[in-house]
């Protein structure tokens, strides 16, 4: 896979030529940035799709040891393919860029659980790639505090074996650095969420007065009056895709960044991929 072919701005650059022409350096209406975000995100998603089977059989068939082989295929694979789930329900079927509908409350709960999934196990997979890179080439470095290691920590970064490998990941190092504020909160601190509408201030008093009968009819075990205030709720204001995990931290717009982050991983493992290959 070539460097950074699934950056967003590659595929808005694409849509930007083909809308207005090579070179143009003006605004970009928001149909053809939803055009864009909804072409990557999908292609990020088939890309995804192909990182499991690389990864649970090509390159564990690579393998040296049973540790990699059971980092690779029991552990890496499968994150992934938890992960690919997950990421189609959000970029697919719920939450697509042009989404302006608010989300019901179940859609709300899945979607939150499904960023949470994605986010915790992009963490995962990378350990175990640098788990299963240490068991074959490296196992000497397995002694190290397991807290050390990491991919682009230095047991794989400062072994001159991994070098081709260490170069390949000049591409995604910034973005492990810059990750850690969207990833690292869903396993260690507040975890990721994702609103279900934004209100308008007109739309506020309104929305906080159906609450609050909904509250009061479930005090009174009317709890078919409650159901139908809380349902009044999903109707008011707009959707827009945006996540957050620290409220103080304000909100993160899941276009780009969620298809970008997924992307990075699946280059990182396509280079994995290829080192393994290239040294059986």
């Amino acid at each position: 896979m070539s460097e950074r072919a699934l950056s967003f701005e590659k595929f808005q650059s694409e849509q930007v030529a083909w809308r207005y022409g090579i070179g143009w350096t003006g605004a970009i209406e928001k149909d053809v940035r939803n055009a864009a975000q909804s072409i990557h995100s999908q292609t990020v998603m088939d890309a995804l799709r192909d990182a499991v089977g690389l990864l649970a059989h090509q390159v564990s068939g690579h393998s040296r040891t049973p540790g990699a082989l059971q980092f690779l295929r029991f552990g890496a694979s499968r994150r992934l393919f938890m992960m690919w789930h997950a990421y189609r329900n959000v970029v697919i079927y719920a939450a697509p860029p042009a989404r302006l509908e608010p989300l019901s409350g179940e859609e709300s709960g899945e979607l939150t659980r499904d960023l949470n999934v994605i986010y915790f196990n992009i963490r995962g997979t990378l350990d175990n790639l640098a788990w299963a890179l240490l068991h074959d080439y490296a196992e000497e470095n397995l002694k190290i505090p397991p807290a050390r290691i990491g991919l682009f920590n230095s047991c794989i970064t400062g072994d001159p074996r991994f070098k081709p490998l260490s170069q390949a990941l000049d591409a995604h190092r910034d973005w492990n650095r810059d990750l850690a504020d969207r990833r690292d909160p869903s396993a260690h601190r507040i975890p990721l969420t994702i609103p279900p509408q934004f209100l308008t201030p007109e739309e506020g008093p309104r929305y906080e007065e159906l609450v609050n009968e909904a509250l009061q009819a479930a005090g009174g075990l009317d709890f078919a009056r409650a159901d139908e205030k809380f349902e009044q709720t999903e109707h008011i204001g707009q959707f827009h895709p945006y996540f957050s995990h620290d409220i103080e931290k304000g909100i993160i717009p899941i276009y780009p960044t969620l298809p970008e982050d997924v992307g990075h991983l699946v280059e990182i493992c396509f280079d994995v991929g290829n080192f393994f290959s290239r040294q059986s």
